[in-house]
């Protein structure tokens, strides 16, 4: 099955998906109610939550039953809310992709060599935010990003999602300091 996500910049991007995939656990929308298709659902931006507390502060375990009840659920992390793909272009020639929930501290930790191990090893020269889109699909967008773009480039010089090893990378070999070596024999 395929689905067709629309960024916010208005492109769109047709990711392949498994009809059959369920998540591991319940997913609900605000009102508490079972998502049947998270992937179709997340595609139209629409909030999605894993878990519920009441007006107490205790976890809800069933928010259907709980609903049912009577009882008033308050909805807690939206797991849904719209994240950035982005794209770092390296010295060497490296490329690393990521997605993150905010953007600018995010650049801010790469360029200051405390991001992923790739921009720590590979000084970051320039990044562009490529997409903003439903948090669920994040990853997804982020491997078909990493995917298009190793396509392009050859894998060997793009990293991120599923393809993050940074010591696979070739790395310009260093100079090595010339030392002194005592030739002959004993004193």
């Amino acid at each position: 099955m395929q689905i067709s996500i629309k960024t916010l910049a208005g492109e769109t991007i047709i990711l392949d998906t498994d009809s059959s995939e369920i998540p591991s656990k319940s997913l609900y929308t605000a009102h508490g109610k079972i998502i049947k298709n998270p992937v179709a659902y997340a595609a139209t931006g629409a909030p999605i939550y894993k878990s519920f507390k009441n007006q107490y502060g205790r976890i809800v375990r069933n928010p259907i039953a709980y609903t049912n009840a009577g009882g008033h659920i308050i909805p807690q992390k939206n797991i849904n809310a719209y994240r950035s793909v982005y794209e770092v272009t390296c010295e060497s020639g490296v490329k690393y992709i990521g997605e993150t929930g905010n953007f600018n501290k995010r650049m801010k930790q790469h360029f200051s060599g405390k991001g992923s191990k790739v921009t720590q090893k590979f000084k970051p020269i320039k990044a562009v935010e490529k997409y903003k889109i439903p948090g669920y699909l994040a990853k997804r967008v982020e491997n078909y990003h990493v995917a298009k773009v190793s396509a392009k480039r050859g894998g060997d010089k793009v990293r991120g999602g599923n393809n993050c090893n940074s010591k696979n990378i070739p790395v310009k070999p260093k100079k090595r300091r010339q030392t002194k070596r005592l030739r002959g024999g004993s004193l």
